[in-house]
């Protein structure tokens, strides 16, 4: 497993490490959104630093955008915060945002104190 969960009062922040695969990013979508406490939760952070990946495929980035549509119903205030250096990463967040393909706020940040600053503030 690429990635751990801390669970903190209002929120989650997943680290992804090492490889990351689309197993690795579904599973952990998975497991946010079937947590107790999901519900009430207002932000999800994301952090890629220092990771590898491959670049999802289409059918994986509807995957990952069908799961968390789902989550949307059960709470649509959650903001989720990316954190990367990776170019290519910002890139395909970005892109799927300004496509509208995100019902939540969704934001990417080069830092994880910007993200816990979008998160916290807004």
């Amino acid at each position: 497993m690429a990635y751990t969960i801390q669970w903190i009062p209002d929120g989650a922040v997943k680290y992804f490490t090492a490889v990351v695969t689309f197993d690795d990013i579904i599973k952990s979508e998975r497991e946010i959104a079937g947590h107790p406490s999901f519900t009430s939760l207002k932000y999800v952070i994301s952090v890629f630093l220092n990771t590898q990946h491959p670049a999802l495929s289409d059918t994986e980035r509807l995957e990952v955008r069908a799961q968390r549509a789902g989550g949307f119903y059960s709470n649509p205030r959650i903001k989720y915060a990316f954190v990367t250096t990776d170019e290519r990463v910002k890139e395909a967040i970005e892109t799927s945002v300004t496509a509208g393909q995100t019902l939540h706020p969704t934001r990417v940040f080069k830092s994880y104190e910007e993200a816990v600053g979008w998160v916290v503030r807004h």
